[in-house]
């Protein structure tokens, strides 16, 4: 079972961890508008980058095929 709590940016999508495939990283990204926030602090209205942008940054494709979600007990 996820753990999923409401998008404080969008207020319409989910908040979930998920791990980027080839480098383990963890994030916090929301499903509906891609917000991303690190996975040591609370998702908050500011202070948020976005899927796009964290992708490139480590020279990865873009979508959603590089995550892979991140399942809880």
């Amino acid at each position: 079972m996820s753990v999923y709590i409401e998008c404080p940016r969008c207020g319409q999508g989910s908040v979930n961890s998920y791990r980027i495939v080839t480098t383990a990283e963890i994030l916090q990204v929301c499903d509906e508008c891609e917000a991303v926030w690190p996975p040591d602090i609370d998702p908050t209205p500011t202070g948020f980058a976005d899927l796009e942008d964290e992708l490139a940054r480590r020279g990865l494709p873009l979508g959603w095929e590089q995550l892979e979600e991140l399942e809880w007990p």
